[in-house]
């Protein structure tokens, strides 16, 4: 094995997402990073494929920050991991005795419905495609100046098709008067994928939504759920914490083209 492919990983998906050949920095260099074995294989990298792209996703750390700066790489992203236990989280039964309580006032909880699709349910897979492909403003891709928006947007388009194929991966989807309008897909505690139809999106229906899908994987037996989030989404990070979720893992994400 070369010191290239130890210190740099392939992104299958990346590479289909974004049409050049893509590389993460593995997680073992970036607990130990050196400038010049870095700059090396860069070069190779480079002269190997051409144009590329390349991610680095890190415990927050001043040192790795540096020498990834020094080779290129800029800063996209901070992450948190939003968790909690379900089987003490007391809003689920105050939640199950009334959900009108999380309802704004001018929704009624008969408008509202929450079903678990999947690839065979067609008129619904539509428009959660169309959700994921307008929902997403604020993560990495979207405020990398070097990523075409409308590239960004796809990126969550395929995400979804690629979820809908795994069997593991289950869809909540919340209905409001029949039309689809925001999704969840978990896989048991881990929250994968979230969004909510511009049209609907900051209204107040958030915490509904959340709480009937944590309900619901409470029943199947998970013990806690997980996600990560970016902190440019405001409003993720204000609703999680009004529902009561603790935050970790506080990391970085840097990203590097090379043309």
């Amino acid at each position: 094995m070369s010191a290239t492919d130890a210190l740099l990983e392939p992104l299958p998906w990346e590479t289909r997402n974004l049409g050049i050949e893509s590389f993460a920095v593995s997680d073992a260099f970036l607990r130990s990073p050196d400038t010049g074995t870095l700059n090396a294989c860069l070069a190779d990298l480079h002269q190997t494929h051409g144009t590329t792209f390349v991610q680095a996703r890190f415990t927050t750390n001043t040192k790795t920050a540096q020498i990834l700066e020094a080779s290129g790489f800029y800063f996209v992203e901070a992450t948190l991991s939003p968790f909690i236990a379900l089987p003490k989280y007391s809003a689920l039964e105050r939640f199950a005795a009334d959900p009108s309580l999380v309802l704004p006032e001018r929704c009624k909880a008969a408008d509202l419905e929450v079903v678990i699709v999947g690839e065979s349910t067609p008129d619904i897979v539509a428009p959660i495609r169309e959700i994921a492909g307008e929902s997403f403003v604020a993560d990495r891709f979207h405020v990398d100046h070097n990523c075409d928006p409308d590239m960004a947007n796809r990126r969550y388009v395929l995400w979804v098709d690629d979820l809908l194929r795994d069997d593991a991966v289950r869809f909540h989807v919340l209905l409001f008067r029949k039309e689809a309008i925001a999704f969840m897909a978990s896989k048991a505690g881990d929250l994968l994928l979230a969004g909510f139809g511009r049209a609907h999106a900051n209204r107040g229906l958030g915490e509904f939504f959340w709480l009937r899908v944590l309900e619901d994987l409470r029943r199947e037996g998970v013990n806690g759920v997980s996600t990560v989030i970016s902190v440019n989404n405001t409003s993720a990070l204000n609703l999680y914490a009004r529902l009561g979720f603790k935050f970790r893992e506080p990391r970085s994400t840097f990203h590097l083209w090379t043309r």
